[in-house]
């Protein structure tokens, strides 16, 4: 059998096999409900990398390029709403961390459904940027206002994204075999890299304050850890 785009499809398991091992640090660590949505969504970016490479290893004309296409997208896009639920739950009060995951729900849901009526790629494209734009205005708020430990780390990632999805589109092809989808897979191991430490140390913002009131007696005096 032939492989029609050897390093694309390469490429594609090397983020599948990274983020799966990063899934599973974060399952080992994880305390709370944002950092398995976190988990999830990183997850779900590995199943994606999976089935695209996959896609890209056959032809088009395959009988299986198509479904392979179509769980790739799907697998975005649940990788898209699940990262907005996971900061929403760090950034909000419950209350309206449960609204968020409601309103990111139903868009995930319509997303779903549109999917086999619209180009796939730019559609998933247009949802991991809402996403994406979500996460910065989530993350930028819990830095600058609650201190986040976790924030920056997150903020670095949609930086190194940016610099990924540029690599992208300029069609840069440092060589004949390794072109512009290759490049933006190798920055997206950074991408991943760096939600990795967001998520390791991301808390839910009523646990970090119910930990906070635990360590203070009334009038302020701290009690010993």
């Amino acid at each position: 059998m032939t492989i029609h785009e050897p390093m694309t499809a390469f490429t594609d398991l090397v983020v599948a096999l990274w983020t799966w091992c990063i899934t599973y640090r974060i399952a080992r660590v994880a305390s709370c409900w944002a950092q398995r949505a976190w988990a999830f969504s990183i997850a779900m970016v590995g199943v994606s990398a999976l089935t695209g490479g996959l896609y890209h290893a056959l032809s088009s004309a395959h009988p299986l390029a198509a479904p392979l296409w179509s769980v790739a997208m799907i697998a975005a896009g649940l990788s898209s709403g699940s990262l907005v639920v996971g900061s929403a739950r760090g950034a909000l009060p419950r209350r309206w961390a449960r609204v968020a995951t409601v309103v990111v729900a139903a868009e995930v849901v319509v997303y779903l459904i549109r999917l086999p009526g619209h180009a796939p790629i730019e559609y998933a494209v247009a949802q991991y940027g809402r996403a994406m734009l979500a996460l910065v205005c989530l993350e930028s708020y819990a830095w600058l206002a609650l201190g986040s430990r976790a924030a920056p780390w997150f903020l670095a990632g949609f930086l190194a994204a940016l610099v990924a999805a540029g690599a992208q589109k300029s069609g840069l092809a440092p060589h004949p075999g390794f072109n512009q989808n290759d490049l933006a897979h190798l920055i997206q191991l950074v991408v991943m890299g760096l939600f990795f430490l967001g998520a390791a140390r991301l808390r839910e913002r009523d646990e970090d304050s119910s930990a906070t009131e635990a360590r203070s007696e009334p009038g302020g005096v701290q009690r010993d850890r």
